[in-house]
C-alpha cells in the first residue's frame, strides 16, 4: 500500500549524500575570510594612503581630497625647527618631541617618511604628533621645473643649502601652474636666498634623504601656498596649492594632481650632483672675487599678499643674479598729518619766533632781541593847582592819550635764490626740486608736483609714496634737501579710489599732485604734503 502510494518500500533503507555538507562549510569559510580580509584591507587602504595602490583606489573612491591651502594662523600644530635642530632635534620633554634626523637609522628614517607624507595627503587631519616646520637662511643650488614624472607635475622645485649648517641641503617646492614655471624659475638664480621665517612660512617637511656624503636632503612643501617678494628688489609672485591645480573651476586640470609614484627627494642622482657642483663653483668665484665685485645678496622672503589663494598668478620682472637690483621700498606708516606752529605775533616791531626749537621757517633781518619791550606810554604831568578863586578859571586836565596799538608784523618770507628759481620753472617741480623747498616754501605759489611713484603704505585716502628713483639711488637721503629719499603724504579726493600698496604709477603735467607743504619733521626727515586734484 505504502509502496503504491508513495512509490517506495518504507521498510527499504534511504542511503544520503554527505559530501554536500563538507562543500558548503568551505564556501562559507572561504566567504567569511573574503569578508574579513576586505574589513581589514579597507582600513589598510584608509590608513596608508601614501602606498600607491591604496592611493589609487582612494582616488577612484573620491575618499581623498588633494592637499589644501592653510592659513598661517591656522596652520596644523607643529614646530619650526632650524637647519641644526633638524639634524640634533630638541631634548626630549616631551613624547612627541622629535628625535633629530641625523640620529636616525634607515629603518626609522623610512617610517618616519611615509607617516610624513601620510598626515601630508590626508590634510593633516587625522594625527596629533607635531608637525616639522623649518625656519633660516638657505641658499639657492638650483632650481627646476617640475613635470610629469615628478611628484608635483606642475611648478618649480629649487635645492638650497642652508646658510648656518651647510651640511643640510633643502629642496622646497613652489607649486603653480605650468605657464607661471619659467617666472618663478627666474627668481630663483644660483646664490640667491630664502628666507623662511616663524610668522609668516609655514614649510612642512614631507621627506628626507641621507646622501652617500653624510649629507641630508629634507623635501618641504609651503602649506600656506602664498607669495613671495625680493626684498631688496621689486617682485613678487604667487602660489597655488594643489587643491586649486585641479580644481576645474579654477582652471585647473586634472594631470596637476599628485603624483604619488613621483620620486622623493625630487632632485637625486646625477641632476643633484651637478647642481651641487655648479653651486661650489659659484661660490669659489665669488670668493675669490673683491668686496666690490661681490653681487649684494637679494632675499626672498614670504609675505600676505591680498591675492593669496586667487586664480591668477601675480608676478613681476624678476632681477637676474650679478645685477644691482633695484630696491623694494620700505613699509611705512602713513604719517598723520604735522601741526602747524602758528608764530607768535608780538606787540612791538620785533623779530617772530616760533614756538619749536627748530631753525624757525619764517625769519627776519632785525637781530633776535632778548625780550620783547613794552611800547614807552605817554607821561601826563599834573598841572599845578591854583589858588580857589572863583574869578580865575582852572584849565581843564587834559585827556590821556589812547595807547597805540602796535601793527601785527606780516611774515617775511625770504627765498633762497635755489628755491626761487625752483618755483619759476613753469609750475612742475621733480622730488629733488621740491625736497629743496624745505624751510622756503610758500603755500600760495601753487606749484605741482610730477615723477614716478612707489606705494608704500595707504590708510582710507592718505597715501603714502617714495619716490622710484630713490629705490635704486644709495645716496638717496630722506633729512637731505635736495634728495629724492624725501617722503611724499598725498591726500585723494573722496570717492576716487587710490592706488593699492606696492604699486608704481608715473604722474606728470596737469596730472601731477598739487604741493600743500615741505616739511622737516623732529628726526629730520623731509615730508612732501600734496593732494590729488583730479575730480572723482
Amino acid at each position: 500500500m505504502a509502496r503504491s502510494l508513495l512509490g517506495f518500500d518504507v521498510a527499504e533503507p534511504t542511503t544520503r549524500k554527505r559530501g554536500g555538507m563538507f562543500l558548503w562549510t568551505v564556501v562559507l569559510l572561504l566567504l567569511t575570510g573574503m569578508a574579513m580580509a576586505s574589513w581589514i584591507g579597507s582600513f589598510y587602504v584608509v590608513a596608508h594612503p601614501e602606498k600607491p595602490r591604496c592611493y589609487r583606489i582612494l582616488q577612484k573612491l573620491n575618499q581623498l581630497k588633494p592637499p589644501k591651502h592653510f592659513a598661517v594662523t591656522e596652520g596644523p600644530y607643529g614646530r619650526f625647527l632650524s637647519a641644526k635642530q633638524l639634524l640634533e632635534g630638541f631634548p626630549k620633554s616631551k613624547p612627541e618631541d622629535l628625535v633629530g634626523f641625523g640620529k636616525m637609522g634607515p629603518a626609522e628614517l623610512a617610517q618616519k617618511n611615509a607617516e610624513l607624507l601620510r598626515i601630508y595627503l590626508k590634510n593633516y587631519s587625522e594625527t596629533k604628533r607635531s608637525v616639522p616646520y623649518v625656519a633660516g637662511v638657505f641658499e639657492v643650488v638650483e632650481a627646476y621645473k617640475l613635470g610629469v614624472d615628478d611628484f608635483f607635475p606642475s611648478g618649480v622645485v629649487a635645492v638650497a643649502q642652508s646658510k648656518d649648517t651647510p651640511q643640510v641641503l633643502m629642496e622646497m617646492v613652489f607649486p603653480a601652474t605650468t605657464a607661471s614655471a619659467a617666472t618663478i624659475q627666474g627668481f630663483l638664480p644660483v646664490g640667491r636666498e630664502i628666507t623662511l621665517e616663524r610668522s609668516r612660512d609655514l614649510a612642512a617637511v614631507l621627506h628626507v634623504e641621507r646622501l652617500s656624503d653624510s649629507r641630508m636632503v629634507f623635501t618641504v612643501v609651503p602649506l600656506s601656498y602664498g607669495s613671495f617678494q625680493l626684498k631688496e628688489g621689486r617682485g613678487s609672485f604667487t602660489l597655488r596649492s594643489p587643491e586649486d591645480l585641479v580644481d576645474p573651476e579654477k582652471g585647473g586640470s586634472a594631470r596637476n594632481g599628485i603624483n604619488i609614484e613621483g620620486p622623493l627627494p625630487i632632485v637625486n642622482g646625477i641632476r643633484l650632483q651637478k647642481g651641487l657642483a655648479a653651486h661650489a663653483e659659484h661660490r669659489r668665484k665669488v670668493f675669490a672675487s673683491t668686496e666690490a665685485e661681490r653681487p649684494k645678496a637679494n632675499q626672498l622672503i614670504g609675505f600676505r599678499s591680498p591675492n593669496s589663494g586667487s586664480e591668477t598668478i601675480e608676478v613681476a620682472t624678476p632681477t637676474i643674479a650679478g645685477e644691482s637690483p633695484p630696491i623694494t621700498p620700505p613699509t611705512a606708516p602713513i604719517i598723520p598729518p604735522i601741526p602747524i606752529a602758528r608764530p607768535v605775533t608780538p606787540r612791538a616791531t620785533s623779530t617772530i619766533v616760533p614756538a619749536s626749537p627748530r631753525p624757525p621757517l619764517i625769519t627776519s633781518t632785525a637781530p633776535l632781541p632778548e625780550r620783547f619791550p613794552l611800547a614807552p606810554r605817554p607821561v601826563v604831568r599834573a598841572m599845578p593847582q591854583a589858588p580857589k578863586d572863583e574869578s580865575v578859571a582852572v584849565a581843564p586836565e587834559p585827556a590821556k592819550v589812547p595807547e597805540p596799538e602796535p601793527e601785527a608784523l606780516k611774515p617775511v618770507v625770504i627765498a633762497t635764490p635755489a628755491a626761487s628759481a625752483l618755483v619759476q620753472k613753469g609750475g612742475v617741480l621733480s622730488i629733488k626740486e621740491a625736497s629743496a623747498l624745505v624751510g622756503s616754501f610758500d603755500p600760495a605759489s601753487g606749484v605741482l608736483l610730477a615723477g614716478e611713484f612707489v606705494v608704500t603704505g595707504v590708510l582710507e585716502q592718505r597715501v603714502a609714496l617714495r619716490a622710484r628713483e630713490s629705490l635704486r639711488d644709495p645716496d638717496a637721503d630722506p633729512t637731505k634737501a635736495g634728495s629724492s629719499g624725501a617722503m611724499i603724504i598725498v591726500d585723494f579726493p573722496k570717492g576716487m579710489l587710490p592706488p593699492a600698496k606696492d604699486t608704481t604709477f608715473l604722474r606728470e603735467g596737469k596730472r601731477s599732485f598739487l604741493i600743500k607743504a615741505v616739511r622737516r619733521s623732529g628726526t629730520g626727515q623731509i615730508t612732501i604734503l600734496a593732494e590729488d586734484m583730479r575730480n572723482p
